[in-house]
């Protein structure tokens, strides 16, 4: 999973490998008007998660050179599917409490991107893996589409892509 994100260099210093910039999510719960801004990124240590988000950026200089930060997607596009589950359920559970065990929210995703259908798949599986009930896939930002998505969606997902190459 090193050659996927972030990874050592040989010197204690971890770096960000080119082309998987982690992608900014933003997660509105309508519920409660709860919002939640986070990068989609994980320390790892072997295949095991040590810290998410905010938490595992803090890793990125950590001396272990075991310790790999990474990004499951490329391009706001989800790259390593397994890994973008775990973490998009972690955040739904962060969001949504204990209650998301019990009612698995509906999830409208705002990717302002064209995607193929395989990458639209991709989304929808990777969401429903992390929890969802239902998933709306929307080619607008969440600002646009906050409006327009039916109330039916309690969870409004903003996917913010950091790479600017047109895509």
């Amino acid at each position: 999973m090193c050659e996927k994100g972030i990874r050592g260099n040989g010197m204690g210093k971890n770096q960000i490998d080119r082309g998987y910039e982690p992608v900014t999510v933003k997660i509105y719960v309508r519920r409660t008007g709860q919002e939640f801004s986070e990068r989609v990124m994980a320390a790892l240590r072997g295949p095991q998660i040590l810290a998410v988000g905010r938490e595992s950026e803090g890793l990125i200089s950590y001396p272990d050179e075991a310790v790999s930060v990474v990004s499951p997607m490329k391009n706001g596009v989800v790259a390593d599917y397994d890994l973008a589950a775990k973490i998009f359920r972690y955040y739904l559970s962060k969001t949504c409490g204990t209650r998301r065990l019990f009612f698995k929210p509906s999830v409208a995703v705002c990717v302002p991107l064209e995607l193929t259908k395989v990458e639209r798949r991709a989304y929808e599986d990777v969401f429903y893996q992390a929890g969802a009930r239902r998933v709306l896939l929307v080619k607008k930002t969440m600002e646009q589409a906050l409006a327009e998505i039916p109330a039916k969606y309690g969870v409004i997902v903003g996917i913010y892509p950091q790479s600017q190459d047109g895509r």
